[in-house]
């Protein structure tokens, strides 16, 4: 079962603008900066390969070492 709660539509059609939607939908209990970073992170980690799979659906990520608990 998909939970939809960790999902979002939009109407924006830029890369950009959709994945700082997304920061801010997702992520806006954090800080500024740490906002800013995962932002920056996904942007740099959709210009090495897409996370697109097909008809609008998109899982983008990045994994920001700073942020992981051992």
């Amino acid at each position: 079962m998909i939970d939809l709660s960790r999902s979002m539509e939009t109407t924006l059609q830029d890369k950009e603008s959709i994945l700082k939607e997304m920061v801010e939908t997702f992520f806006s209990s954090e800080t500024v900066d740490f906002r800013e970073l995962i932002l920056s992170e996904c942007l740099k980690r959709e210009t090495e390969a897409t996370t697109m799979v097909g008809s609008g659906i998109a899982f983008p990520h990045s994994v920001i070492k700073e942020a992981v608990s051992p």
